[in-house]
């Protein structure tokens, strides 16, 4: 009767594991990104293969993407910290915003596989899971903003374990 518990707990801290060492990389990948990109100029190929043979060599490489994000989501981090209103103030000057802006932003991302059905149960049926982060460059000033914060991606995990596990035993 032990033994199912025990065994989701292993699976649960190697995926949690898994998890944490890939949003590690997202971290530092997308600071890379942002400077090649966004004070270098540097073709998309290159930070492709780049991001392959450095960031993401022990993984799949064919999952990990990224993107620029546009100036008014990375005004919102500049100037709030934490992200504000700047979107729905400044929503009509994207283009133009875009253009004369000297902040940056890229968005990189990984898309783990999720195996097992019972895996796939606890997590809400979910068969991937996204992990990305976002940096922010303005001239030498450094703003980040975390999307789908690991934080709150481990903790809706273990309440769906929880409950899992509960529903073994109801």
């Amino acid at each position: 009767m032990v033994i199912p518990v025990y065994l989701i707990m292993i699976f649960g801290v190697i995926f949690f594991v898994k998890a944490y060492f890939i949003k590690q990389q997202t971290i530092a990948a997308s600071r890379y990104v942002t400077i090649a990109k966004g004070e270098f100029k540097t073709k998309d190929e290159d930070v492709k293969d780049v991001l392959g043979k450095v960031f993401f060599s022990r993984v799949d490489k064919d999952k990990v993407k990224f993107e620029e994000v546009n100036t008014s989501e990375a005004l919102d981090t500049v100037f709030s910290g934490h992200g504000g209103n700047t979107n729905q103030v400044l929503g009509i000057f994207f283009k133009v915003l875009d253009k004369i802006s000297s902040t940056r932003g890229y968005k990189v991302s990984y898309e783990i596989e999720v195996k097992g059905k019972f895996t796939q149960k606890i997590l809400g049926n979910k068969k991937k899971v996204v992990i990305s982060t976002t940096y922010y460059i303005d001239k030498n000033t450094w703003s980040h903003k975390d999307v789908g914060s690991l934080i709150e991606f481990l903790w809706s995990i273990l309440k769906e374990l929880a409950s899992g596990i509960g529903d073994i035993f109801s």
